[in-house]
């Protein structure tokens, strides 16, 4: 397991793969780190090391294709209040 410290050449290389343009997941696998462990020391040292911030974890969770289908459009909103009640069969054991 590695160790929570970082020394100052990891520090070097982290902000240099950074301002490249490498995500968290390539960063933490040149530094044999988690992507959890760069993405946290990343967050705390933000301003010192004079980080961009990124929208990569967004980019995982968007789809892929912009197209917006009809179900779609009819189901986007909010969750209706007591939505379980309705859908569970309560009575059916």
């Amino acid at each position: 397991m590695a160790s929570n410290l970082w020394n100052e050449s990891e520090i070097e290389l982290l902000v240099d793969l950074w301002g490249k343009g490498f995500t968290t997941k390539q960063v933490a696998h040149e530094l044999g780190r988690t992507s959890a462990q760069v993405r946290v020391y990343v967050s705390r040292h933000r301003e010192e090391l004079n980080l961009e911030r990124r929208s990569e974890y967004f980019r995982v969770m968007t789809p892929t294709s912009s197209v917006i289908t009809e179900f779609e459009k009819e189901w986007q909103g909010s969750v209706p209040y007591l939505h379980w009640s309705i859908t569970k069969p309560w009575g059916a054991r």
